[in-house]
């Protein structure tokens, strides 16, 4: 189960499997030692694996499809992933829509296969649509700032923080756009959203375990001092 605060460590296809491993390794001992929500993002291949090597941190598909059980050739269902033992479904991702009929089917299914969603957004017209469909999370990341380095707008920030919790007080709203230091989630985190994450920041760290070390620092201290 997600909680709050928590961070997203969503490295796509940039880790090779020593790498995507390594990172699972110092999650997995920070989240322990920090007592905080840490998810990390692997491709299908990995996900068994990501799950018998880690057991403080969620693992999270990167995609899912919306296919009838039986059917769907190459597909990938919410059962599949959790009879693997995945914690978290990302979807809609700017690198990997979904029609909205399919984002409203999958997390039905996985709201009733007790599975967390993470449903990515845009905009927030997406963002309020989104809201209503009832996911564990939405992520609002304005498509043309992810890789930037340029993290979205306070008043964006704040604006899909209230509209989302204005229609359901339930769902956790992360924001996440060119999130690379301390100082990025600990705006993001005191601007009241419940998380964050990064994919360029960890691809590019000389030293992942001390930037997400930093990144875990910030969450606590921005919670601290609200």
């Amino acid at each position: 189960m997600i909680k709050k605060p928590f961070l997203v460590i969503n490295p796509k296809n940039y880790f090779n499997q020593k790498e995507l491993y390594e990172m699972a390794s110092i999650a997995d001992k920070l989240a322990e030692e920090y007592n905080v929500t840490l998810i990390l993002t692997g491709p299908f291949t990995e996900l068994y694996n990501l799950k018998k090597k880690t057991k403080n941190i969620l693992i999270a598909s990167q995609h899912v499809d919306s296919v009838p059980e039986g059917t769907g050739m190459g597909k990938v269902s919410p059962k599949a992933l959790k009879e693997i033992g995945v914690d978290v479904i990302v979807m809609n991702h700017a690198e990997n829509r979904l029609y909205f009929s399919d984002i409203i089917a999958v997390v039905k299914e996985c709201n009733d296969l007790n599975i967390d969603t993470v449903v990515c957004c845009d905009s927030i017209l997406e963002a309020k649509a989104l809201a209503l469909l009832d996911p564990t999370v939405i992520l609002c990341e304005p498509t043309e700032l992810i890789g930037t380095g340029q993290t979205s707008d306070l008043s964006y920030v704040k604006e899909t923080n209230k509209l989302i919790r204005s229609i359901s007080p339930n769902i956790l709203v992360e924001q996440a756009a060119g999130v690379k230091n301390y100082e990025d989630v600990y705006k993001i985190i005191k601007a009241g959203s419940d998380g964050t994450g990064a994919t360029s920041a960890f691809v590019n760290a000389e030293d992942r375990e001390a930037l997400l070390r930093e990144m875990i620092e910030a969450m606590i201290d921005a919670v601290k001092e609200d």
